[in-house]
């Protein structure tokens, strides 16, 4: 099985502020920095699940500064550097920045002859940082199982033009209001039920994940006592270990839930010394509850 991601590549700056946020004024905070962004979190997910993974991207940089955490990178040639900035209050996002623009006008017809090789059993996973109709167009040029990650609330409209069938659609409940302009969970699963898409993966936050499948929503939601240390990149690791557990053939949500447990246990998106091993144990102690 081949598995591609197309999806950007963000220079991560996360202010870890040492007071409370004061508006118009000045701030004390510690820095980090790493790369990061929805696409590059997936595909450094799956390849340390042990998954041969291509990752298709856009860089300022040579591709081979990628090739210590992904293997296998075909990029783009971007300026500037997408960069994200995010203001962090212990666990929580206080405020964040994306100064990703320079995607927009981005041409992806060098990514449709990987695409275009791809099988019916393949994974193209997607975010929604690159131009939609330059998405579109390249989707229409593979046979894969498509599964898209929704990205952010902004960036979420852009499915309001999907005009093709999918596999699978991962969005959380403020990116849902959005793309249906419902805010109740019952008119807003109504709404997400008209799209074309097989697999509905909608979490909840605490309240867990409800998941749309053969015309039917299920909610689940994790037994373990769940506390965060960052939330930054949860929701990435969250699609990670649904993805790995379909290619698998495990159990996908709670792999999902397991994963995304972890991920919020460390301060960063993502798990550099994760192992399929370390999953495989995490998973012992989780067990998924259907609530209905």
């Amino acid at each position: 099985m081949n598995i591609v991601i197309l999806g950007a590549t963000n220079q991560d700056i996360t202010l870890h502020l040492k007071a409370p946020l004061r508006l118009k004024d000045k701030n004390p905070v510690d820095l980090s920095e790493a790369w990061g962004g929805v696409g590059f979190n997936l595909a450094y997910g799956l390849s340390k699940l042990d998954h041969a993974v291509h990752f298709c991207t856009a860089l300022e940089e040579e591709h081979h500064r990628l090739e210590p955490f992904i293997p296998h990178v075909t990029a783009l040639h971007v300026s500037p550097q997408p960069r994200y900035i995010g203001v962090m209050d212990h666990a929580s996002v206080e405020v964040a920045f994306a100064a990703m623009a320079a995607l927009d006008t981005l041409s992806l017809r060098p990514f449709e002859k990987i695409l275009s090789a791809l099988g019916p059993d393949d994974i193209l996973l997607c975010d929604l940082n690159f131009p939609w109709p330059e998405v579109s167009a390249l989707l229409k040029h593979t046979r894969a199982r498509i599964f898209i990650e929704a990205t952010s609330a902004p960036k979420i409209e852009k499915l309001k033009a999907l005009n093709q069938p999918i596999e699978g659609l991962k969005l959380n409940r403020l990116e849902a209001e959005i793309l249906t302009g419902h805010p109740d969970l019952k008119n807003i699963q109504a709404a997400l039920e008209t799209l074309p898409i097989q697999t509905l993966i909608l979490t909840l936050g605490d309240q867990g994940v409800t998941v749309y499948q053969h015309q039917t929503w299920h909610h689940y939601q994790d037994t373990h006592p769940w506390q965060s240390v960052n939330e930054s990149g949860v929701g990435d690791a969250f699609m990670v270990g649904y993805v790995s557990g379909l290619i698998d053939h495990e159990d996908p949500v709670l792999n999902a839930f397991t994963l995304a447990y972890m991920t919020a246990q460390v301060d960063a998106a993502t798990l550099p010394s994760l192992t399929r091993e370390d999953l495989m144990k995490e998973r012992r102690h989780h067990h998924v509850k259907v609530i209905a």
